[in-house]
């Protein structure tokens, strides 16, 4: 897996750290002795799928799946369950994952608060949005 990670804001470092320790405290939770204290995973399909460590773009039949909404700072996995390779590029040339191969997967971090339209280089026609909270 190869990762990318594209800033946007001088408050990555930050935010980043602050991503860092949440998802350890939610892993020590996870790991708690007392089976109902834990939560019950959702079923996972393809498109987009969010939780408190991130947030996940599934690209399956040349389609990503629902608009995504994340909080700045949220490290977004791109997985590729496609037989052929695609990218993720932003209409406006903020972050673009190069391409990402069949079978495959990277991460993007998303720093800067706004709505961003993106299509896949090599496929034109398959388009996404993401909303970044700030």
């Amino acid at each position: 897996m190869s990762m990318k990670h594209i800033h946007l804001s001088p408050l990555a470092h930050t935010r980043r750290i602050a991503a860092v320790v949440t998802i350890a405290v939610l892993g020590v939770s996870a790991c708690s002795s007392d089976p109902s204290a834990q939560e019950a995973e959702p079923a996972t399909s393809s498109g987009i799928e969010a939780d408190a460590g991130g947030a996940t773009i599934t690209i399956l039949d040349f389609d990503f799946g629902e608009p995504l909404v994340v909080d700045a700072g949220t490290v977004v996995q791109i997985v590729n369950e496609d037989g052929a390779g695609h990218t993720v590029t932003a209409d406006d040339g903020s972050f673009d994952t190069g391409v990402v191969a069949g079978g495959d997967s990277t991460e993007l971090v998303l720093d800067e608060a706004g709505e961003f339209a993106f299509f896949c280089s090599i496929h034109t026609s398959m388009t996404g949005t993401v909303t970044v909270n700030g």
